[in-house]
């Protein structure tokens, strides 16, 4: 089957430095960063003394963030005006760009908080990394394949997720995940006990885990990632930088899903496996039905990629004609060190316009290129551009027809599905090992994962709240 000898998903690279820039507030149209917050309870009289500008809402007054509570006179708990106050700075490295929000009602203690985090380890992010490892061993699996296509794809992610450094070891992302995690260490650990040893209190999988992870050296904690304070702790934006990047590096197939979908059809997979007529069916829907559910979720959007066809073309026309050779100036004018407010104002927009134009040539370009490709591809009595510009309402009607792209996915790739659009498959598909060759990260600076987060919130112990906090 044809590929394309382009990295159609190089948006990666917009992914990885848009996606961890800081949030900006704009004064008199100069970007500026949020550098310090403060939470005044009652009232904020001590903002302006302080350096803090008070949140305002529409109607220009300071906006109550506990709306209504305030406004009697008992002033108990729970019963007051809650006010958000704020700093601006110019330096990026004391940007906030992640925040934590706790709604306590109740009077909890350092015990209680611990619990907590053992609550949520034990509910969300274990059962997470229990389904997630299967991208993870793929990624592996794929940046030492003797599939030149595998291989290069997985070592494309790991040079963007090397732009990602891990605090507690010191060490990039992309490098440090191709070693055993902390989770897996945990998880032989506790396969080891026996039935009656994992009833025990003290060894549920949590414990376990928090143990494994207290007993490494300084040594392991340096190749052994701790998988779980990375998902949990880490900018929510870098996390799901981290999850989308690994999903693009699985499936470790001699073909690309792509490849295998378009020889697979809902009658083939019911003869993979057995029983009535009746059985079969179920049996598929267990196995494909929930995944091809979130794949539904993304019809639309990309069904409106095909159908704007005849815009993308004009849009790309446009976009390619258009003069920047001004803002390319201003950028190559540019010196942080001696730069006027007017001069880094005129440098951002300039960067911002440049940007833009490039996003929008290459959406179009992917755009262009989908439906080209898909008019050329056989699939069922049509083409594949038949195939995916199916109305949704047909697709929700009979969602079987989605379980062949399920079944074409690998373990990995379904792991991360929530992490990727249709699109980005699409993109994955159909892009051959010479496209990953031309990606280069080397203008892209390395940010830590944790940039803008105040981990102490995460520690045992760490945080001690009472019924004001």
């Amino acid at each position: 089957m044809k590929h394309f000898s382009r990295v159609f998903i190089a948006v990666i690279l917009a992914l990885a430095t848009a996606a961890l820039t800081p949030a900006r507030v704009f004064a008199d149209s100069l970007p500026e960063y949020i550098g310090e917050i403060k939470i005044y309870m009652g009232d904020h009289d001590e903002a302006a003394s302080e350096g803090f500008t008070i949140l305002k809402g529409d109607d220009g007054k300071p906006a109550d963030l506990n709306k209504d509570a305030g406004s009697t006179a008992i002033g108990a708990k729970g019963n007051k005006a809650v006010y958000l106050g704020y700093k601006t700075t110019n330096k990026r490295s004391e940007a906030i760009t992640d925040l934590a929000l706790m709604n306590m009602r109740g009077g909890y203690d350092v015990a209680e908080y611990n619990a907590l985090l053992d609550r949520q380890l034990a509910q969300q992010v274990l059962p997470f990394i229990a389904d997630f490892q299967e991208a993870i061993n793929e990624y592996r699996a794929n940046c030492v394949s003797g599939n030149e296509l595998n291989r290069n794809r997985a070592l494309y992610v790991r040079d963007a997720l090397n732009k990602l450094t891990d605090d507690d070891s010191g060490q990039p992302l992309g490098d440090l995940l191709l070693n055993e995690n902390v989770y897996e260490i945990a998880k032989r650990a506790y396969d080891a006990l026996s039935d009656a040893e994992k009833e025990k209190e003290e060894n549920t999988f949590v414990k376990v885990y928090n143990r494994t992870l207290d007993s490494l050296s300084d040594e392991q904690r340096k190749e052994n990632a701790d998988i779980a304070a990375i998902i949990l702790q880490s900018n929510g934006r870098a996390a799901l930088i981290l999850q989308s990047l690994i999903t693009r590096a699985a499936d470790t197939g001699d073909d690309t899903w792509f490849g295998r979908f378009s020889v697979t059809t809902y009658e083939k997979l019911l003869t993979t496996v057995d029983g009535s007529p009746t059985d079969k069916i179920k049996k598929l829907a267990k196995l494909y039905d929930d995944d091809a559910q979130e794949l539904c979720e993304m019809w639309d959007d990309f069904k409106a990629h095909l159908d704007g066809y005849d815009d993308a073309v004009a849009r790309l026309e446009e976009e390619r004609a258009r003069d920047l050779s001004k803002e390319q100036a201003t950028v190559e004018a540019y010196d942080p060190e001696t730069a006027t407010e007017e001069e880094i104002r005129e440098y951002a927009f300039a960067v911002e316009a440049i940007r833009q134009n490039a996003e929008v040539i290459a959406n179009c370009e992917n755009d262009i290129l989908i439906h080209d490709y898909f008019e050329t591809v056989d699939y069922l009595d049509g083409t594949m551009l038949d195939f995916f510009t199916q109305d949704t309402e047909d697709i929700e009607d009979d969602i079987t027809v989605l379980y062949p792209i399920v079944a074409s996915l690998s373990k990995g790739q379904r792991a991360g599905l929530e992490f990727v659009t249709l699109e980005d498959l699409i993109l994955l598909g159909i892009t051959d090992e010479n496209g990953y060759k031309q990606a280069r990260f080397d203008e892209i600076e390395q940010v830590s994962i944790y940039l803008g987060v105040n981990r102490e919130i995460y520690q045992k112990g760490g945080v001690a709240l009472t019924s004001d906090a």
